[in-house]
């Protein structure tokens, strides 16, 4: 339930406006860099979200905790579809922790990537946000947006793209890419995002979700072994049946010169 009371989670200390201000007093603030000023529009969309629900998050509101004008916050946004599709896709599904390759082993540098991972994908300021949106995917235009965001960052997810590149190395053998990434990434940051959001796995710490991270890839990499094997004992059952048929015909050809020739 929104309303006036709900609090968001701070995404910052402070709104960048707010700090300009305490630091140079109360006249004019300097002027904000690009990425300063987005960041704050962002951080303050994020706030109006979560405490009036999208259909009230309006641009009045989401300016003026922005410490700017509305005609200010068009020149950025054009529309407020536009402005809550780049908080979506900047605060939820850009993933800015890159996969670790440090040598290693595929374990090894699987394990090193989650974890990391994991850090960024359990912050409290992610986690809320999420939840918000989750609760407001009734209203259209938010289904909209996280349908096609999701559709678009799934193919260069930091976990899929890497799968692919160790597969082109012959590090691992697997052949759905897309099957594997959503397998693994279920066993891991899937599993501890879902039991952050509904309390199930709240208290879990960091040592906990380590261990469940390496235990899930050990489940994995042991299931991707085992269907491995399964494969290559089919290829020689199918070879030796191949052998023994060839070996048949090849004796019934032997008879049949014999006769011919007696």
């Amino acid at each position: 339930m929104h309303g006036a009371g709900h609090r968001c989670a701070p995404t910052r200390p402070a709104s960048a406006g707010n700090r300009d201000r305490e630091a140079h007093g109360a006249g004019r603030p300097r002027v904000l860099d690009v990425e300063t000023r987005r960041e704050a529009i962002l951080d303050a969309a994020s706030c109006a979200l979560q405490q009036y629900g999208y259909h009230a998050a309006s641009m009045d509101r989401v300016a003026k905790a922005a410490g700017m004008s509305k005609k200010t916050l068009y020149q950025w946004f054009d529309s407020k579809q536009s402005l809550y599709e780049n908080l979506i896709s900047d605060r939820l599904l850009t993933i800015k922790t890159p996969m670790d390759d440090a040598p290693g082993s595929i374990a090894e540098q699987l394990s090193r990537s989650l974890k990391a991972l994991s850090r960024e994908f359990m912050q409290t300021e992610r986690l809320c946000l999420l939840r918000t949106v989750i609760a407001e995917t009734r209203a259209p235009e938010i289904r909209q947006i996280v349908g096609q965001l999701f559709e678009m960052k799934c193919a260069s997810f930091p976990l899929r793209t890497w799968l692919v590149e160790q597969r082109a190395l012959n590090r691992i053998i697997c052949e759905d890419i897309d099957e594997k990434t959503d397998l693994l990434f279920g066993m891991t940051l899937g599993l501890m995002t879902l039991g952050e959001l509904t309390g199930g796995c709240a208290n879990r710490t960091e040592l906990e979700q380590d261990q469940l991270i390496d235990h899930a890839i050990s489940v994995f990499l042991y299931g991707i072994d085992q269907q491995v094997s399964a494969r290559n004992q089919i290829d020689t059952h199918a070879l030796a049946h191949e052998d023994e048929r060839n070996l048949t015909f090849a004796h019934r050809s032997h008879v049949t010169d014999i006769q011919e020739t007696v």
